[in-house]
């Protein structure tokens, strides 16, 4: 999906699914009070290991996904299948993890030899974010009307086309997936940005963190703030009122 700033707007409900080491997903409505966000298990760490482990390390990443899209024959979608039934990738949200679990000991567990394991890690890695969204937003009748990468995995060509390709088939729809950069901001910002807004919100007093989405209590503040020289300087080029 291509669109551009006005038309991003008229999508809500929409997710952002973030392709980090670990990716996560994060679905947006008008209601705050709606709004979900949850680990859904590997984004770039699998894959860079596999990258990393059939080039001797001369690849720390599998650039432009090109490693994958020469083996895409040799995806053992069997497998695929049964490592996707994962406790984790079955537990509903809030979630989270990292890579403590999809380290190199869970890499062992997927097929291939060569590029074929880099693109059956590929294949994990696009069927566990597709079936995050089918099974906790579509399957809990939520609209979903696109999403949106972001992160390092956004610029994985091969990775985002097996991802729409699981979202279609096992979900039976065709739902709209585009690259944040189009709509927004340059993949590599977003994170921090996030955290500037983040900041700007502490320093307002509001809650960071929403129970919703952590599974507390209630909405937390969630930040520290410790002033240095410059805090002052800070506080009067921001507009905190």
């Amino acid at each position: 999906m291509r669109a551009n700033s006005g038309s991003f707007a008229k999508t809500l409900p929409f997710a952002i699914h973030n392709i980090g080491g670990i990716a996560n997903l994060t679905y947006i409505t008008r209601n705050q009070r709606r709004i979900i966000a949850f680990d859904t298990g590997p984004g770039n760490a699998l894959i860079d290991m596999a990258a990393e482990r059939v080039t001797n390390d001369r690849m720390k990443f599998d650039k432009d996904g090109k490693l994958a899209a020469s083996a895409l024959q040799s995806i053992d979608w069997r497998t695929i299948e049964s490592l996707g039934k994962h406790s984790f990738f079955r537990a509903p949200p809030p979630k989270s993890t990292g890579r403590e679990l999809f380290s190199a000991a869970f890499l062992r567990r997927i097929p291939g030899r060569g590029p074929a394991l880099v693109a059956n890690a590929t294949a994990l890695t696009a069927h566990t974010m597709a079936k995050a969204h089918v099974e906790f937003i579509l399957k809990k009748g939520r609209v979903l009307n696109g999403i949106f990468a972001a992160g390092g995995g956004a610029r994985n060509p091969t990775l985002l086309r097996l991802f729409s390709r699981e979202i279609a088939r096992l979900s039976g729809e065709e739902i709209p997936i585009g690259v944040l950069p189009d709509t927004f901001a340059p993949a590599q910002y977003l994170e921090a940005m996030a955290f500037a807004r983040l900041g700007y919100e502490a320093l307002k007093g509001n809650a960071v963190s929403m129970a919703i989405v952590t599974g507390a209590v209630e909405d937390a503040f969630g930040a520290g703030i410790f002033p240095g020289e410059n805090y002052r300087r800070i506080l009067k080029r921001l507009d905190l009122t």
